[in-house]
């Protein structure tokens, strides 16, 4: 069954690749222009975070800063790093989060981004992820424009299974937005993100959260 499902989305996704391919080459051949970011990284390319050195700085949201790292058999990831100031019990809950989506195997044929190493005793808390090659939607659409309507679909289907699957596991994601969706070259979407996710299992009879939950009184980013 788990290759037919593979056989289906590989279908479902090969209507968007032909446009997704055009744009990637053409974002390709923009210059390269920082990363945005209201915040300043707190490592530099070259560093060590345990085995992991640090290649590229991918940008920085209000819980950590994110790079591409090369682990010790040379092998592209991202690592997380929690912000000096922010509460460790946030790195926790996006890590439980993700281990209940599943194995990596089954988060990627869902598109989602899948944790591969958790390092929460750390001094600097943080996560490993896959790395993906591609742009995120975001980019997309402010450097190529939108998508025609057959495209759209192609991507929203996959986008709606990835949230589907996280649905069917207990889990709701609280900050779907374009920069947090990544287009591989190939038409593939991969959800990313799930630090201020709710999960299901730990609301309590009249509805409220668990206090161990509750990690900010403010989410989501502002539209």
């Amino acid at each position: 069954l788990e290759q037919c499902d593979a056989a289906k989305k590989n279908a479902e996704k090969s209507v968007a690749a032909p446009v997704i391919s055009a744009a990637a080459t053409k974002l390709k051949s923009l210059a390269k222009s920082p990363k945005e970011s209201s915040l300043e990284p707190t490592f530099a390319p070259g560093d060590f975070i345990d085995e992991y050195q640090l290649e590229e700085f991918l940008g920085a949201g209000g819980f950590g800063e994110s790079w591409r790292a090369l682990d010790r058999e040379a092998n592209e990831v991202v690592i997380k790093v929690l912000h000096k100031n922010v509460d460790p019990k946030t790195f926790h809950v996006e890590a439980d989060v993700d281990e209940k989506l599943g194995s990596p195997e089954a988060s990627r044929l869902h598109h989602i981004r899948p944790l591969k190493a958790k390092h929460l005793d750390a001094e600097r808390p943080y996560l490993v992820f896959d790395y993906i090659e591609g742009h995120t939607l975001r980019e997309y659409l402010q450097e190529v424009g939108p998508f025609a309507e057959s495209e759209s679909i192609a991507i929203i289907k996959q986008l709606l299974d990835a949230v589907g699957y996280a649905h069917s596991k207990g889990i709701v994601n609280r900050d779907r937005k374009a920069e947090n969706i990544i287009l591989s070259d190939d038409g593939t979407v991969t959800v990313m993100d799930f630090v201020i996710s709710k999960d299901q299992s730990k609301l309590k009879l009249d509805g409220s959260l668990d206090s161990a939950a509750v990690v900010s009184s403010v989410l989501g980013t502002v539209a």
